[in-house]
C-alpha cells in the first residue's frame, strides 16, 4: 500500500514531456545562432538527468538545470562562443569562473553551457568543477546504458527510486547533489527478494542510515524517514492512514 503513496508522489514530481520539448527547442535556437557565428555544423548534446530520464519537475527540484554540451572544432572557438553568448543574452548570462562554468537563464530555465572536447566517438573532456583549468573525461552514452542495465537487473525500480530520493533530498537536506543521488542509488547492491518500490526505498535508506557521513540534520531525517516506513510496513493501513502518518512524520506534499 505504501507503493500507492510513492506512486502519487512520482505523479506529482513527473518531468513532463512538454517541458522536455520546450527545453530542446531552446537548445536548438542556441545551437542555430552559434552555427551562424562559427559557420560550421556544431556538435551539441543534451546530457544530464533529462537525457538519462531521471529528472524530476523543475518546481520540485531546486537545483534543476539543463546540461548542454557544446563541442567546438577548435579551442579558439571556445572564446568566440562565450563572448557571443555573453553579448546575446546580456543580463541572462552569468558565469562561475572558479567552477569553469557559464550559464544562461532562458525562459526560467538555467542552461548550463558545457564547452568540451571530443576524445573519440563516445568520450568527451569537460571542465572539472573541482579543479580550475582542469578537464575530466565523460561518456554519457555509457552512463545511460549502465543506468538502464541496473534498472533491468532491479525489476525496473531504480529510476523511480532515484526520483523519490531526489524529492526527499529537496524536502530535507540529505547533503546530496542531484547527480550524487543517482550515483549512490546505482552503487548499491539490492536484495533479490525486493518486490516493490517500498522495499528498494527501505533498503536504500537503511544503507544510508548505517553508513551515514552526513550532517546531523541529514542523519536525523534519514533515520526518521526509515523508521516511519518501517512502522508503515508492519501495519495494515489504508492509503489515507499512510498519508496522515507520513504527513505527521516527514513528508509534506
Amino acid at each position: 500500500m505504501f507503493d500507492d503513496y510513492l506512486n502519487e508522489i512520482l505523479n506529482k514530481i513527473y518531468f513532463k514531456t512538454n517541458e522536455e520539448f520546450l527545453i530542446k527547442d531552446i537548445l536548438l535556437k542556441i545551437k542555430d545562432s552559434l552555427e551562424v557565428l562559427l559557420e560550421y555544423e556544431l556538435e551539441t548534446h543534451l546530457i544530464g538527468s533529462i537525457y538519462r530520464g531521471t529528472a524530476i519537475a523543475k518546481n520540485i527540484d531546486e537545483n534543476f538545470d539543463v546540461d548542454f554540451l557544446i563541442v567546438p572544432k577548435n579551442e579558439q572557438d571556445f572564446c568566440k562562443i562565450k563572448d557571443f553568448l555573453k553579448e546575446k543574452y546580456e543580463k541572462n548570462f552569468f558565469e562561475k569562473p572558479e567552477l569553469n562554468k557559464i550559464f544562461i537563464n532562458f525562459k526560467s530555465y538555467i542552461i548550463d553551457i558545457i564547452l568540451g572536447y571530443k576524445k573519440n566517438d563516445s568520450d568527451y573532456k569537460i571542465p572539472d568543477m573541482k579543479s580550475e583549468n582542469n578537464y575530466i573525461s565523460i561518456n554519457f552514452f555509457e552512463e545511460k546504458n549502465f543506468l538502464y542495465k541496473k534498472e533491468a537487473e532491479n525489476k525496473n525500480f531504480l529510476i523511480k527510486l532515484i526520483k523519490i530520493m531526489k524529492y526527499l533530498n529537496n524536502c530535507y537536506s540529505f547533503d546530496f547533489l542531484s547527480y550524487s543521488v543517482e550515483k549512490s542509488v546505482l552503487a548499491m547492491s539490492y536484495s533479490k527478494i525486493n518486490n516493490s518500490l517500498t522495499d528498494y526505498l527501505f533498503e536504500f535508506l537503511l544503507n544510508l542510515k548505517e553508513n551515514s557521513n552526513y550532517s546531523n540534520i541529514a542523519n536525523e531525517n534519514i533515520k526518521r524517514i526509515h523508521s516511519t516506513i518501517n512502522n508503515i510496513k508492519k501495519g495494515n493501513r489504508d492509503l489515507s492512514q499512510i498519508k496522515q502518518i507520513v504527513l505527521d512524520n516527514f513528508v509534506k506534499i
